[in-house]
């Protein structure tokens, strides 16, 4: 039997150290992923006790193991380590002094933060207040005097506060970095849309909106009767959903009295 050359039997053995790295262990699981990075001031210098956390992709979800997050604390030196499931991961970076700060986990062995920005506001009594970017929400407070943050600067940031009466201002705000943005709050309105849900049913969720500035919602009752409140005089697109999942939509003006028929 002719033996084979040792440079072919290396690069043999080669190949299967990769697709066991790759494919995982011998049981078959896939091997875990490492992320190390520094996080560093907006001054370039290393940043200690900021929380550095593994997420999917867009901020949907924390990443856990077991019943734990997956995060670490950097140390005098700015540095984390982080060990995640295999796949597609965004590292987020967070610190009470500066803007949070997101990236494609392939793309965070160094990470700089900047200065942020904050919104104050006196949220209603009964009412709260959240300020969020797609799925990422920064910060959040009930009723009182807040200041929410810290914020990124140069994102449009949308600014919602929802009272007990399911009345909703919303507002979007791009701030520059240091910017304190001072926001006047507002759900009192004289203006609602009244109606019945045809055929008479309790239990239907029911929207009304006037473009991106403000909306409320209301549950039908026993009679089908509801009141969507708290919005402005103009055009209202109301938007009624059954328990079961069915969907109706009927465009009206603030003030009026309509029959909402679904099916």
């Amino acid at each position: 039997m002719p033996r084979l050359p040792i440079v072919f039997l290396l690069a043999a053995l080669l190949v299967l150290s990769a697709i066991w790295w790759l494919d995982g262990d011998a049981t078959g699981e896939p091997a875990p992923m490492h992320w190390q990075g520094v996080v560093l001031t907006p001054a370039g210098e290393p940043l200690p006790d900021a929380v550095v956390s593994l997420r999917t992709p867009n901020a949907s979800c924390l990443v856990t193991e077991g019943l734990s997050f997956i995060a670490d604390v950097t140390d005098e030196e700015g540095r984390f380590a982080l060990e995640g499931p295999a796949g597609e991961m965004e590292i987020y970076v967070e610190h009470p002094d500066f803007a949070p700060a997101w990236r494609p986990g392939i793309e965070a062995q160094m990470v700089t933060l900047r200065p942020a920005a904050w919104i104050e506001m006196q949220v209603p009594d009964g009412a709260t207040a959240t300020v969020s970017l797609g799925m990422r929400v920064f910060a959040s407070a009930g009723a009182g005097p807040a200041r929410l943050g810290p914020l990124p600067p140069e994102r449009p940031l949308l600014v919602s506060v929802e009272s007990s009466q399911a009345q909703t201002q919303q507002a979007t705000f791009t701030l520059t970095e240091g910017e304190t943005h001072v926001h006047s709050v507002s759900l009192a309105s004289g203006w609602s849309v009244r109606g019945r849900v045809v055929p008479a049913r309790a239990g239907v969720m029911l929207f009304a909106s006037q473009g991106d500035a403000r909306q409320s919602k209301a549950t039908s009752a026993a009679d089908g009767s509801f009141e969507l409140s708290g919005l402005e005089p103009g055009r209202t697109r109301i938007v009624a959903v059954l328990p079961e999942g069915g969907v109706a939509i009927k465009d009206c003006d603030a003030g009026a009295t309509i029959d909402m028929e679904v099916k």
